[in-house]
Parts: structure tokens; sequence; C-alpha cells
């Protein structure tokens, strides 16, 4: 079956306690480039707009959407998982998630997918789709496959003003009514490239793989387009919406799950050829 977009994040509460090399921090807190206990780095934070069922999975307090590594059974939602006890009364207005280069959150002893949910069966297909080389690391997925916006690049909200990206808040809502429930920082340490990309009239800055749909412009992404190598800043941003679109510039762009998703949907299409 292919996803729907935008997916039901899997994150975390506020105080999940992640181990970095500084020591323990909580998740809320953890900012992007920051280099975990394990030497993992990570890619990406998230803070999103909490309307998930949480579980409380061995003091950890977690959506019933994310995955977990089990011993014999392999990826498990959170909610199938036999030790998680859903909460009941759960009301915090935030949840919060990270990306790292091995696509692993570990706490204590276990081991989270995480934000893209990216299990081994979609590093096969993206090498077979040369997305990837063959010996590539899972690192390669950051570098080469990433999204991402400059930080002032313009949104325009529902109410006519142009805010800049970096200072859109979680629940705003933006020219075509949809609304953001996801904030998206990303660090470009290790991202191949920052370019600016022209098409016509539009101009935008960002990682490798950011995907267009305008009615003018078309419907394509930038991994193959050529643009301005840039000295890129330290923070790219993106968006999570509702309906999975929204305005950058005037010109209508998916968001980031859209971006990621494109790319992973190649694997429904996979399964539905076989």
């Amino acid at each position: 079956q292919s996803r729907s977009v935008p997916k039901k994040p899997g994150c975390f509460d506020k105080n999940t306690k992640i181990a970095t090399k500084a020591g323990l921090e909580c998740i809320s807190n953890i900012k992007t480039g920051t280099i975990l206990e394990n030497g993992d780095r990570v890619t990406a934070t998230f803070k999103i707009a909490n309307s998930n069922d949480m579980y409380k999975f061995n003091n950890i307090i977690i959506s019933g959407s994310h995955k977990v590594l089990h011993d014999i059974k392999g990826w498990l939602f959170i909610r199938d998982h036999p030790e998680s006890i859903k909460i009941e009364n759960y009301y915090e207005p935030y949840i919060y998630c990270i990306s790292t280069e091995t696509k692993r959150i570990n706490i204590g002893n276990y081991k989270f997918l995480d934000w893209d949910d990216i299990e081994p069966v979609d590093v096969i297909k993206l090498k077979n789709l040369d997305y990837l080389q063959t010996y590539s690391p899972l690192s390669d997925i950051h570098r080469y496959l990433e999204s991402g916006i400059d930080a002032n690049s313009l949104i325009e909200l529902d109410d006519g003003r142009d805010v800049k990206l970096k200072d859109i808040q979680v629940n705003d809502v933006l020219r075509g009514g949809e609304r953001v429930i996801a904030l998206v920082e990303i660090d470009t340490k290790n991202i191949a490239y920052v370019r600016k990309y022209t098409f016509g009239e539009f101009t935008i800055i960002g990682a490798p793989n950011i995907h267009i749909c305008d009615t003018d412009l078309g419907n394509f992404n930038t991994l193959d387009k050529f643009g301005k190598v840039l000295s890129g800043p330290d923070k790219l941003y993106h968006l999570i919406t509702d309906t999975g679109f929204f305005f950058v510039n005037g010109f209508k762009i998916r968001d980031y799950n859209s971006a990621i998703e494109n790319i992973l949907d190649v694997r429904d299409k996979l399964y539905q050829l076989s």
C-alpha cells in the first residue's frame, strides 16, 4: 500500500533523554549537528503538533506510529509491541523527533527508526534505482537526498503576510489554507551541496532534493537540476503541512515529508510490479 501524505509522524515526548557526546539531553533541546554518544550525527530536528496516540514503552513516552526493533519480530510499531501501554490522557501540545546519519535512534537498550522510517528493504530499493550507489553508507541518504530550504525564503500566511521560513510556527495557517504540523531544521555540514536554483521567475536556495509542484513550473524535483553552488548556511529549514504542500516565494512546493516519501514510494511501485 502506498503511504498517505502526510504520514502520522513517529515522535517522542519532549523529556525523552538522548545520549550525546556531551551527556544526556532532552530530545526537545537537541540541535542539528549534535554528535550522539555512539558517534552518530543528528541531521535534522522536528517539532510536531501532537495529534498522536502516545504510549509508555519501558519508561519512554512515544507515539504508537514509531517503530522499534524487536529481537524476534523485527521492526514493530510501538502500538503493536507487547510491552507498550497506551496513555489515555496525554495533553502535551508538541512532540519531537530527530533524523540521524545512520537512520536509527538509540535510547537505552532500544533501537528506533528515525524520522524517515527507512528499513533495510528501502535502502535496497534506493540502490537498485540508482538513488544510492551499491556501497553507499546510510549517511549518503542525508548527503545526496536531503531536502531543505534557505531560512529567509518567504512563506505567505492566510492573512496575506509574508513571513521568513525560519520564523514560521507550528499550527500557522498558510496561503492555501494548509496548516503547519511540523517544523524541520536541517544540518548542512555533510550535505553534498546547497544550490541556488532558478526556474523562470522562481528562485529557491536549498538542498539537493526539493520537489516543485507548481501549476506554471510543473511537477519535478531538483535532484538532476543544475544551480549555482553556494557556500551554504549552517542550517536549512522545511515544513510539514496537513496537505503535503505549501508556497515558497509565491510558488508551490511539496513539504518535507513528501520529498522523502516520493523517493520511498518507488518501493510501493516496485511491489505493484512484482
